[in-house]
């Protein structure tokens, strides 16, 4: 224990008040778009020390796939299902070794097929009942601007993926060309 202005305080009593402060200037940054210059601190000194920390609370687009798959009440079985779905869906478009850019629009895809795969399923939950023509019109609607939406983002996937691949030919292309040049001289 140590002595500090005529009072005791224990370690553990130190790290409480720490793991509080700490925690205090967290929910201050969570719920104020403009908190405390002592919080805004916090957070980047924390998001400096976790990047990985940083990357989660910045996926926005896995925050919309669960809201998504929310859409529907699916429990946690058809839940954790789907997870492993978009996991490996990920994989087979080579994620892990795809570019920044390439990364972001296979979270988009893999946005799109999961949203197509629930309004396919909201739209056949409904029309396979009594429904009026609205209703028909409507989920007819939302199902074809969902697909269309899912084939744009392959399309420009691998538009991207097309481009990338000219573009590092053209590199090792000059690069041939260089050492060409240079044994020539």
């Amino acid at each position: 224990m140590k002595a500090k202005a005529g009072k005791v305080e224990s370690i553990g009593a130190r790290r409480q008040a720490d793991v509080e402060r700490e925690a205090h200037l967290i929910a201050e940054a969570c719920a104020r778009s403009n908190p405390s210059e002592e919080a805004k601190a916090y957070v980047r000194a924390h998001f400096d020390a976790d990047p990985e920390d940083e990357r989660r609370s910045a996926d926005l687009t896995g925050e919309a796939m669960r809201l998504a798959v929310k859409e529907v009440d699916l429990g946690f079985y058809r839940q954790e299902a789907i997870a492993r779905r978009v996991a490996r869906a990920k994989a087979a478009l080579g994620y892990e070794s795809a570019t920044h850019a390439e990364r972001m629009l296979i979270d988009h895809v893999v946005m799109c097929d999961v949203r197509l795969a629930v309004v396919e399923l909201l739209h056949s939950t409904t029309l396979s009942g009594t429904y009026s023509i609205a209703q028909g019109d409507y989920w007819e609607r939302r199902l074809t601007l969902t697909q269309k939406r899912f084939e744009r983002a392959m399309v420009t996937l691998a538009k991207t993926r097309a481009l990338l691949a000219r573009a590092e030919a053209f590199r090792a292309g000059s690069k041939l060309r260089a050492v060409g040049t240079n044994r020539a001289a």
